[in-house]
C-alpha cells in the first residue's frame, strides 16, 4: 500500500515538475525522471501483491513444524537471482509462504521446500521426517509457511535456519 501511495505522489509531482504548475520554469528531463519513479513503484506493488498465496479459513486437520538449515548448500531448484540457501534464508520473512517440491535423491525420496516469495529453495525437510511429510502429501493438501529465523552457529561458522510450519487441510475434491 506505500508503494502505491508514493508512486501516485511520484507521478503527481512529476507531472508538476514537467509543466512548471509550481514553478515558472518546467523542468521536461526531471519530470520524466520523476514519473518513472512512480510508475516503477506502482508496477512493483502491483506484481508484489499477485504474489501472496491464500490459506483456506478453515483450521487445519492437523500441523506439523520442524527446523530447517540451508547450511552452505547450493539450491536444488536455483532461480536467476539465487543459487545458494543461505542466500534465500537471508532474504526471507517470518510469514513468507513455503512449497513442498518432491524429488529423488540417492534413490530416496525428499523435499524441498520453495520459497514462493522468492521463487527457489531455502532448504530441505529433514531426513527424519521425509516419511510423516509423504504421507501428509498424500492424504492432505499442505501449505508450509516460515514461523521463525534464528542464527546458530555450526562448524564455527554462523548461519541462518528457519523454523516451518506445515498446515495439512483437508484434500480439494
Amino acid at each position: 500500500m506505500k508503494k502505491k501511495i508514493w508512486g501516485f505522489l511520484f507521478i503527481a509531482a512529476g507531472i508538476s515538475i514537467m509543466f512548471g504548475l509550481f514553478d515558472t520554469s518546467p523542468d521536461l528531463w526531471m519530470g520524466v525522471i520523476t514519473i518513472g519513479i512512480g510508475l516503477f513503484l506502482l508496477y512493483r506493488s502491483f506484481k508484489q501483491e499477485r504474489s501472496v498465496v491464500t490459506v483456506p479459513d478453515v483450521p487445519p486437520l492437523r500441523t506439523f513444524s520442524f527446523q530447517a538449515a540451508g547450511f552452505r548448500f547450493d539450491c536444488r531448484f536455483p532461480n536467476k537471482k539465487f543459487s545458494r540457501r543461505q542466500l534465500v534464508l537471508s532474504y526471507s520473512n517470518v510469514n513468507d509462504t513455503v512449497t513442498l517440491r518432491q524429488y529423488e535423491w540417492e534413490g530416496q525420496v525428499a523435499f524441498a521446500l520453495i520459497s514462493d516469495r522468492l521463487g527457489a529453495d531455502l532448504g530441505v525437510v529433514p531426513a527424519i521426517h521425509v516419511n510423516t511429510v509423504l504421507k501428509l502429501s498424500q492424504d492432505c493438501d499442505v501449505h508450509g509457511k516460515i514461523i521463525s529465523l534464528n542464527r546458530i552457529e555450526y562448524k564455527g561458522d554462523s548461519y541462518t535456519a528457519c523454523d516451518i510450519e506445515l498446515d495439512c487441510f483437508q484434500k480439494s475434491r
